[in-house]
């Protein structure tokens, strides 16, 4: 497996924010996201996955300054076997396919060293698997945090689902966390090439962020105390169902404006 370099222009928010209108609603802009995922070989950790990163960063930036990426590092948290499917991933975000293509096609030629950060890589994650998906963006954040905590989970799709119903129903959510007073972004992912097994057809990946866990667990309570779990229910029950999911740590390790 190769460590595809890719890029997102204008990426300055935690989440798709050039995909996300100013109002907080859902629009059907899309963009295309990779994700990386790494088990460590032996001795290896997050410290030597940053590194490596800093290298990839650094190359990118001298080779091709003018193609601007977002990238983040994501380690599990509250997680299990079932759900945790490598120690630690790579997510990155890229304007449109064609974008992630060419990057990929840089990036394959070897040149300037990039073949020697590629096997850099390659010794601290052993075994690491690539997927692709189509990102939706749903809601931006209200703060652009550098670090924080992602929670993943694996919906399904119901019958009477489709992109006009999931629209509405999307724009109705965002009211309700509005007057919550809801500072997190929220974003789709719909599995496109090499994605796990984990998620089926009918099904996608769902994620919200949070600047901390502390910032989490007092959106939990909200959730809880303004008994929002009816309202999800009244506006998506007959739309999709998702599981518990996986919490996760982020680090941006690369922005569009460095």
């Amino acid at each position: 497996m190769r460590l595809y370099k890719i890029f997102l222009v204008a990426m300055s928010t935690i989440f798709l924010s050039n995909i996300v209108s100013a109002d907080n609603h859902a629009n059907s802009n899309r963009a295309a996201v990779q994700t990386v995922g790494c088990t460590f070989d032996a001795g290896k950790d997050i410290d030597d996955l940053k590194s490596v990163m800093a290298e990839v960063n650094k190359w990118w930036d001298k080779n091709n300054s003018s193609q601007n990426y977002g990238a983040f590092l994501i380690q599990p948290i509250f997680s299990n076997t079932a759900t945790q499917i490598s120690d630690a991933s790579i997510m990155l975000f890229h304007e449109n396919m064609e974008n992630l293509g060419i990057a990929n096609d840089q990036w394959l030629l070897g040149e300037n060293g990039s073949d020697k950060i590629q096997s850099k890589f390659e010794s601290v994650c052993g075994e690491n698997s690539q997927a692709l998906w189509s990102g939706q963006g749903l809601r931006a954040p209200k703060n652009n945090n550098q670090k924080g905590v992602f929670r993943f989970q694996i919906c399904t799709l119901k019958e009477r689902a489709n992109p006009q119903r999931m629209a509405v129903a999307d724009a109705e959510w965002n009211a309700v966390l509005d007057e919550a007073g809801s500072e997190g972004g929220a974003m789709r992912l719909w599995p496109r090439a090499g994605v796990s097994a984990n998620v089926q057809s009918g099904q996608f990946v769902s994620i919200r962020g949070a600047g901390s866990l502390a910032e989490y667990g007092a959106g939990s309570d909200t959730f809880r105390e303004k008994n929002m779990g009816s309202k999800w229910g009244m506006i998506y029950g007959d739309l999709y169902s998702c599981n518990n999911g996986v919490l996760s740590s982020f680090e941006r390790v690369h922005s569009s404006q460095q």
